[in-house]
């Protein structure tokens, strides 16, 4: 069984939140200035909020499924799940709102005939995910993508290497961003099992200084150079692409600034974002990674509405 998990995440650049979002930002400052934070962080502040603002919670709730369903056709699935390998936590009521919210803008940076053509319907999700190996041991990991199952990503509310920065950095927003490019990038990607092209992929990228094995000068770095993650480097050529378009997705101004001087990673984000731009009709043009750069949402939405607009009048 194929398995694709994505272990490490960027920064980003801040995106547009419903107006909901300011309510909990101004909860999150008060806990954070006080005792709680210490020793509670975001279950303390969920806590709060399901028990006196449920309704608010589950209208936020409520609203976000919607959206994501009437606009992307892409449905979160928070029940149990059923695969005798694998285990999931349940998600309380705050911490379900929390990563539909971080689905949603995930996906906002999509345009939307991409995400439909995509073939993505749901989005499977609990505390943490656990996959039973062959040996009768418990893996555990941020993400899964089969190929078995095309139409589905499973993906964990939270990280077991992370669970401090989750648990007092609120809702481990970005990780979670990242973690969904990076599965989403699997499920798209047509070379996933394709062993001469990964094998080429790599062997290539190696000339230009992407060494998998050994870099002197990265022994004792977080990344190795051509790489966009350690991660990318040791999990081989299919990790590597879905760790350089999760990178790119997040901040793509930043990751390109990264990469200035090291010419395996100037190549690798140039054949990811014509990928792109083929998977999605060119929308996802030089035009749209300026605005994704600049992180103005409703610019990107402006621009991914009239691209489309002119798509469907130019088939007409």
């Amino acid at each position: 069984m194929e398995k694709f998990s994505q272990a490490e995440a960027n920064n980003e650049d801040e995106l547009t939140q419903p107006e909901s979002v300011g309510r909990r930002n101004f909860l999150r400052g008060v806990f954070a200035a006080g005792v709680v934070a210490a020793v509670g962080g975001q279950p303390i502040r969920e806590l709060f909020e399901e028990t006196l603002t449920p309704e608010q919670t589950e209208k936020e709730l409520t609203e976000c499924l919607e959206k994501l369903k009437s606009e992307y056709g892409v449905e979160i699935d928070f029940s149990e799940l059923k695969d005798a390998d694998k285990k999931i936590e349940h998600l309380s009521l705050a911490e379900q709102r929390d990563f539909a919210e971080s689905m949603l803008g995930a996906l906002e940076v999509y345009p939307k005939s991409y995400v439909h053509g995509s073939g993505l319907t749901t989005i499977k999700t609990g505390k943490h995910l656990r996959i039973e190996s062959d040996n009768s041991k418990t893996s555990k990991t941020e993400a899964y993508f089969s190929s078995k199952y095309p139409e589905r990503v499973l993906i964990s509310k939270e990280s077991f290497e992370g669970y401090l920065t989750d648990k007092f950095g609120w809702d481990n927003d970005r990780r979670m961003k990242s973690t969904f490019h990076h599965e989403f990038y699997h499920q798209n990607d047509p070379h996933v099992h394709d062993r001469a092209f990964n094998h080429g992929w790599t062997m290539e990228e190696a000339t230009k200084g992407a060494d998998p094995h050994f870099h002197t000068q990265d022994v004792f770095s977080i990344r190795r150079e051509g790489f966009a993650s350690t991660y990318g480097a040791l999990g081989g050529a299919a990790e590597d692409r879905a760790e350089v378009a999760a990178a790119l997705l997040l901040d793509p101004e930043a990751f390109e600034r990264i990469a200035l001087d090291e010419p395996a990673l100037v190549d690798k984000i140039q054949k990811i974002k014509k990928e792109f731009f083929d998977r999605s009709h060119g929308i996802m043009d030089e035009t749209y990674w300026k605005l994704r750069s600049g992180g103005d949402m409703k610019a990107i939405k402006e621009y991914f509405l009239l691209r489309e607009q002119l798509s469907e009048s130019s088939d007409k």
